[in-house]
Parts: structure tokens; sequence; C-alpha cells
């Protein structure tokens, strides 16, 4: 068991070292994270790289695709969009012209790799994350 701070303070997330598998929780997800405290997000994205360092073969979240799943699970590339996207929500602090952009926009790159699908109802989340990033102090 691994205590992470990733989507919240409290994340706990399970790695089994023979199989390389990453069992996730709620730290990230497929189409994106919900973000609970987006002022812990230097804490967030050095836990990303400390569960990158473990190199997992296949991560399964608890939210994501179904296929996906029941396929064994992502690749490392969740990761990687889960610190991008991250990233793009503290530019949004400074940057007004990336508050409106739609999630599938945010998230192209990740689309065309394979490593996130879009699910339109996480626009919402998208949204609130957006607003919590700005309210933040």
């Amino acid at each position: 068991l691994i205590e992470a701070n990733i989507h919240s303070d409290d994340a706990t997330v399970l790695w089994m070292a023979a199989p390389r598998l990453l069992f996730a929780g709620d730290t990230m997800e497929d189409t994106i994270t919900y973000v609970g405290e987006p002022e812990d997000f230097a804490i967030h994205l050095a836990d990303l790289d400390r569960l990158a360092a473990l190199a997992p073969a296949r991560i399964l979240p608890n939210h994501g695709a179904a296929a996906t799943i029941e396929a064994g699970g992502y690749g490392p590339g969740l990761v990687g969009a889960t610190k991008d996207y991250i990233g793009f929500l503290q530019q949004c602090k400074t940057d007004v012209t990336l508050r409106d952009l739609p999630l599938s926009q945010v998230i192209q790159p990740w689309l065309g790799t394979g490593d996130l699908t879009y699910f339109a109802p996480y626009e919402r989340v998208h949204r609130q994350n957006i607003e919590r990033v700005l309210n933040a102090g």
C-alpha cells in the first residue's frame, strides 16, 4: 500500500510488484482526475512521479473505460496524461485564454495515443476543476 496525495490528501494505491500492476483508486482516472485540493498540486505531481518510478506495466483506476479495464487496464501513459492535465490546470490560474477550452481539446494529445478516452460527462468535472483552481488561495 502506498499513500499518495493525488485527487485528495487521503489516497492510497495498491502496488503489486511482480505483475507490475498499480491499482490507482481515484488518484488517476480516465477521462481526467477530479481535483479536490488544487493548493496541493506540487505534492500531486511529486506523488505521480513516485508512482511513475515504479514503472507499472498496467494501471487499474476506479473510473475509466470498461473495455480498457476489462482488457487489463491502462498503460503507464495514464500517469503522464494526469500530470499534463494538472499542468494545464496550473496554467489556467494565469492564462485566461485556457479557461474556456473544452476538455475534448485539452486532452486531445492523449486521445491520439490511446492513453485516454473521451467521456462527455467529464466536461462537467473539467469545469469544476477549473473553478476550484481559480478559487483556491
